[in-house]
C-alpha cells in the first residue's frame, strides 16, 4: 500500500512540473515533453544583415545591436554627402525623414525624397531642391524591391 501511494505522488509532482514549465528535471538531463526548453543565449554578432550594403560620405551603414533591422552611419555627416548602394538598379528611391535622438520619426514628417539613377547620388538632389538640415535622420533607401533602412546625423 505504502508503495503505491509513493509512486502516485511522485506521478502527481511530476505532472504538476510538467504543467508548471519547471525545468527541474531538464537539468538532471532528463526529457520532460512540454517542459520549458532554457533560452538560447544571445548572440554575439548582429542576427539581421541589411539587404544591401548602403554608404553615406563613404561610411557604411552597419547593423550595431543584435535587436536592430537597421544600419547605423557612425560619423555625422555633410549635407551634400554621397550616398552608393552596393547593387545595381536603374533607380535608388531614398525617403529620408527627419527624427529625434532615438531615432523615432516627427508626427506628421514629411520626408525629403532623393531619387537616384544608377547606384550613386548624393543627400542634397532632393525633389524639392532643399538640402537636410543638421539632425538626426532615418533612410528608407529602396532599389530592385528591397529597402536598407539606415540612420544618419547630418552636421
Amino acid at each position: 500500500m505504502y508503495g503505491k501511494t509513493m509512486a502516485l505522488w511522485i506521478a502527481v509532482v511530476a505532472g504538476i512540473l510538467v504543467l508548471t514549465g519547471c525545468d527541474a528535471l531538464n537539468r538532471l538531463n532528463m526529457e520532460v515533453p512540454g517542459a520549458a526548453k532554457p533560452k538560447a543565449p544571445a548572440p554575439a554578432k548582429p542576427v539581421y544583415r541589411l539587404p544591401f550594403g548602403v554608404k553615406v560620405a563613404g561610411q557604411e551603414a552597419r547593423v550595431v545591436g543584435n535587436d536592430d533591422v537597421f544600419g547605423r552611419v557612425a560619423d555625422p555627416v555633410s549635407a551634400d554627402a554621397a550616398v552608393e548602394v552596393a547593387l545595381r538598379a536603374d533607380q535608388v528611391i531614398i525617403n529620408a525623414f527627419p527624427t529625434d535622438k532615438k531615432g523615432n520619426a516627427a508626427r506628421g514628417a514629411k520626408p525629403a525624397v532623393i531619387i537616384i539613377k544608377g547606384n550613386k547620388g548624393s543627400l542634397d538632389q532632393t525633389m524639392d531642391k532643399k538640402k537636410l538640415a543638421p539632425g538626426t535622420y532615418v533612410m528608407n533607401v529602396v532599389a530592385n524591391s528591397q529597402t536598407s533602412r539606415v540612420f544618419f546625423v547630418v552636421k
